[in-house]
């Protein structure tokens, strides 16, 4: 029994690849992202997923992956997992401001603006859709931006 359509972002590996085969196996239709061509191949071929390029520091290739999922699922949507991101290991010191800017800019900005892409058919896909948002980041940033990463936004009810 299918239970919907999820993208996954970040399935490439860790919680993302893990969560995109559990969700299969529930019998999910399940569309995972990944930055690199053999990691895609890997998703498609081995995992028997949908696999889609996402990279979230780029616009259009955010403004690609939306439209591909919504095209692929007859602008149908059900679910997002919001887990692409990375870590910075070492001490808050060594952090340069624009390391700093693009793991902000990746982890926060560019999972905002695919999320605020999708969500409209989601919406639009009835309330259970739109209720399904989920968003994760890794928490490993710095103790500074720990907070910011952690921001919960509700989205809007059906309009």
């Amino acid at each position: 029994m299918q239970s919907g359509s999820i993208l996954v972002t970040g399935a490439s590996s860790g919680i993302g690849h893990a969560a995109a085969r559990m969700l299969k196996a529930r019998g999910w239709r399940v569309l995972a992202t990944a930055r690199r061509a053999e990691d895609l191949a890997r998703l498609r071929d081995v995992e028997g997923v949908e696999a889609l390029p996402l990279e979230l520091s780029d616009e259009a290739s955010i403004a690609a992956c939306a439209s591909a999922a919504l095209e692929a699922t007859g602008g149908r949507l059900d679910a997002l997992f919001n887990n692409a991101a990375f870590g910075q290991v070492g001490a808050v010191e060594d952090l340069s401001a624009a390391m700093l800017r693009r793991q902000i800019e990746v982890n926060l900005i560019g999972t905002h603006e695919l999320t605020r892409q999708l969500m409209p058919a989601m919406r639009a896909a009835g309330a259970r859709a739109h209720r399904a948002v989920l968003v994760r980041t890794r928490p490993r940033l710095c103790a500074l931006s720990r907070r910011l990463l952690r921001l919960q936004v509700r989205a809007r009810g059906p309009e």
